[in-house]
């Protein structure tokens, strides 16, 4: 039996805001939209794998570091300098700003928040 992650689906409070959060930050396109007014949209990752943003009500939607998106990219510390350089601010695990950590297996990695307050962690595992 053969596995491949699909997609992550996270409900947003502004459909708008988030999408141009993950495209501004990691360049990911839009390759499906839903609703009119749109509430969905899809944004590619990479192969065929989507991050799908939901606009919806957030009321009991439980947002905690624990609950986060991996990323892993190539140029680790480039990615660092442009997140500098686009005003966002990331953390090691502790959330001591402008950091970074180093889990137990060897790899770099920092967190960063969305708009709705989602973790996304960023790291170097792939390429360590």
């Amino acid at each position: 039996m053969s596995h491949r992650l699909d997609h992550v689906s996270i409900r947003v409070r502004d459909i708008a805001l988030s999408t141009q959060f993950y495209i501004d930050v990691f360049g990911w396109p839009i390759v499906r939209t839903s609703g009119d007014p749109v509430t969905g949209q899809w944004l590619a990752i990479g192969g065929s794998d989507t991050l799908h943003l939901n606009q919806d009500d957030m009321a009991g939607t439980a947002v905690t570091k624990d609950n986060h998106l991996a990323i892993s990219v190539a140029a680790f510390d480039d990615f660092l300098a442009r997140l500098s350089g686009i005003g966002i601010t990331y953390y090691n695990w502790p959330n001591t700003p402008d950091t970074i950590g180093h889990h137990p297996a060897g790899f770099r990695q920092v967190y960063i928040r969305d708009p709705d307050g989602y973790w996304v962690e960023i790291n170097d595992h792939a390429q360590s």
